[in-house]
């Protein structure tokens, strides 16, 4: 937090470093009572394991272009996990149709946004979720300025994002309407909190990747 506070890169810096600290203790505390109320479930250490990862992306505050880029993967990271979590919820592997989504999360990072590092003098974020303020750092991973080819890597991007929150709102949907009673109290709360970030997530992508 203290490296998103001091390093001038993301705007707001202050609201986002609470929501940083507030997002780790959050998921910190949830993998321990979750462990600890069901010891047998692995739940409990994914959701340990999210809070890695946003520890890891507080680095994309850095103003060092090297740790900035460390911080944007771990966005990404972040952002798949996140996906991963709402899929197996209260479970912890991934199956049948959920693969699907998944397939189109994974798409867009190694399709789209990972290709895109070596061809962009710019490292992005997660679109509508993260990116800096006016001052970004330099891309360290940079190996050819080539700006078509990252237009379509761009496109290519927003194509598999789309398609990533579009399938993960069906699904959420989907898995409660046929759920039972008892799944449907125990799952509620999670697709009424996941509902507007990704349904903010899908249209970013489709107004500023694909239409932009």
């Amino acid at each position: 937090a203290a490296i998103v506070a001091t390093g001038g890169v993301t705007s707001e810096t202050t609201a986002f470093s609470a929501v940083l600290v507030a997002n780790i203790a959050t998921l910190a505390l949830g993998g321990l009572v979750w462990r600890r109320g069901r010891p047998s479930s692995a739940f409990g250490n994914l959701l340990l394991a999210e809070g890695a990862l946003v520890l890891v992306s507080s680095l994309a505050g850095s103003p060092n272009s090297v740790l900035y880029l460390i911080g944007m993967l771990g966005v990404w990271a972040v952002a798949l996990g996140a996906t991963w979590l709402l899929l197996v919820f209260p479970g912890s592997r991934v199956s049948g149709a959920a693969w699907l989504v998944m397939g189109a999360a994974l798409g867009t990072f190694l399709l789209g946004a990972l290709p895109l590092i070596f061809v962009s003098p710019s490292v992005f974020g997660v679109s509508g979720i993260t990116g800096c303020a006016a001052a970004c750092p330099a891309n360290p991973a940079l190996v050819a300025h080539a700006p078509a080819v990252a237009e379509v890597l761009r496109h290519v991007e927003g194509g598999f994002q789309a398609a990533w929150g579009i399938g993960l709102v069906f699904y959420l949907v989907g898995r409660f309407a046929w759920a039972t009673r008892a799944r449907r109290r125990l799952t509620f709360p999670v697709l009424v909190s996941a509902a507007p970030l990704v349904a903010v997530f899908t249209i970013n992508a489709v107004v500023v990747d694909l239409a932009g």
